[in-house]
């Protein structure tokens, strides 16, 4: 009897191939997420450390005429300008992990299955296997009950 092979072998290999492609996906996704929260956080300190600048500006009784204080005023609104936009950023790019997460279940699932059915075909395969040796013996036993029996005339009733 032939060695197993699963029939299905190279849908399998497509079916991970397509798994792990949708992985590596899922982790560029996360790191677009992560890296746009870093760059809010980075707007975030931009915002503080200009209040704080202003702050002590006025703490140091630093005269801060008009225009100064209105490019402070023009910088933190760009400031959170910026920052409005790259929370909805965020929130996009966050929906994308979850499309891509799914998607990598989706893939997951198939590949599973995949499993299952060459799971189920080996199970076959064995059984068919042990079916086979069990023949086999039995004719090897058949066959040396009958040369026994030839040979010994005693076993005759």
């Amino acid at each position: 009897m032939k060695r197993f092979k699963f029939k299905l072998e190279a849908v399998a290999k497509v079916r991970k191939i397509e798994m792990d492609e949708q992985a590596k996906n899922l982790a560029l996704a996360n790191r677009a997420v992560q890296k746009a929260k870093d760059e809010l956080s980075q707007l975030e300190r931009q915002f503080f450390d200009e209040l704080a600048r202003l702050k002590d500006l006025v703490a140091k009784k630093v005269s801060a005429n008009q225009q100064l204080t209105e490019l402070s005023v023009a910088f933190r609104d760009e400031i959170k300008r910026k920052a409005i936009v790259k929370r909805q950023e965020i929130h996009r790019l966050i929906r994308k992990v979850e499309e891509e997460r799914l998607k990598l279940i989706e893939k997951r699932k198939k590949k599973k299955t995949m499993e299952h059915l060459e799971d189920q075909e080996r199970e076959r395969y064995e059984e068919e296997l042990r079916q086979l040796e069990t023949k086999i013996m039995d004719e090897i036993s058949g066959y040396r009950h009958q040369r026994q029996h030839d040979h010994d005339p005693n076993l005759d009733p």
